[in-house]
């Protein structure tokens, strides 16, 4: 019964969201009226239309109506190839990240988190390193907890951490590989969120098999996965040792035809994933990523790939 009230709660705020943007955002009112849908009502949120996300790298996508409070910039290889995100409100955004990830995992002061994120700490607008260091300064644990490429750092801090301390470590797959590669390892217990893929720096492989070498090297970890992005507000999490992502009350994915970006693609069946996410309220709430995925069911969902030509970017990637 709780489910099916969120659902309700979720589609109402969905199409009262639709309205608006269509009412306030001469872009995506624009957009509509492209596709002869400017009369268009949608009765659920799966029928609401997603701009490609490509629209975050040509458009400053804001409807707030005081100036943006930061700016988030995805990592690319040039100006060109970056998506630019304009947050209203960043204690919205981490207070709306706290709330997803508490959802998950429990409270913030549970936890010390560390941080292997080489690559992320070098883009001061990467929205991974904002919600991050929220994180950390509001564990009210430790404010020293980023290990770039000193490695054995962390694995330092993980052999000497109290017994009662629990340790979080977001790290980027290709660091995490590295750490394994230098022979570290440890039987502490601890959690892994693990927060994309190679970014080019390795070989792209099967997220199963990352989980197996994670494993080898670190037997007590348990490892979660993130989803999230530079044009999202809000991110998704695996169960532990999981390749299946959790909607949540904030943010919800459909499965679109590979061949029709507006029809609607069946349960367990392969096609391109599309996002609403509530947080996005005052910029763009309905995205149509460039990942392939599939739908479980109502509440789950896995990424299975990327599309073809699709940049690669700093989100979780699940190649096959």
């Amino acid at each position: 019964m709780a489910q099916e009230v969120l659902e309700v709660d979720f589609n109402l705020k969905s199409l009262k969201l639709f309205n608006f943007q269509k009412k306030n955002n001469g872009l995506y009112a624009y957009f509509l009226s492209l596709l002869n849908l400017g009369d268009f009502e949608p009765k659920s949120w799966k029928e609401i239309p997603c701009i490609p996300i490509s629209f975050f790298k040509h458009h400053k996508l804001y409807l707030g109506d005081r100036h943006e409070e930061s700016k988030f910039e995805s990592s690319g290889t040039s100006k060109q190839n970056k998506s630019y995100h304009y947050i209203p409100s960043l204690i919205n955004y981490h207070k709306n990240a706290q709330h997803i990830f508490e959802a998950s995992f429990g409270p913030l002061t549970n936890f010390e988190f560390l941080a292997l994120l080489p690559g992320y700490t070098e883009n001061p607008n990467s929205s991974l390193i904002s919600m991050v260091e929220y994180f950390i300064k509001n564990s009210r644990k430790s404010d020293k907890n980023y290990f770039l490429k000193n490695k054995k750092e962390l694995i330092d801090r993980l052999e000497n951490t109290i017994l009662a301390t629990k340790i979080i470590v977001f790290g980027v797959s290709h660091a995490i590989l590295d750490l394994i590669d230098y022979g570290y390892n440890s039987v502490v217990e601890f959690i892994i969120i693990e927060t994309g893929g190679m970014k080019g720096l390795k070989k792209e492989m099967p997220k199963e098999e990352v989980f197996q070498l994670i494993h080898g090297a670190f037997p007590n970890a348990k490892i979660y996965s993130e989803y999230g992005m530079t044009e999202l507000q809000s991110q998704f999490y695996t169960e532990e040792n999981s390749l299946v992502f959790n909607m949540n009350d904030r943010a919800k994915v459909r499965i679109m035809e590979p061949n029709d970006p507006f029809a609607l693609q069946q349960n367990h069946k392969n096609g391109v994933v599309n996002i609403v996410d509530l947080a996005n309220a005052y910029t763009m709430p309905f995205i149509a990523t460039e990942d392939i995925g599939v739908v479980l069911n109502e509440n789950q969902f896995k990424i299975l790939g990327r599309l073809d030509h699709a940049d690669l970017r700093g989100c979780n990637l699940l190649l096959q």
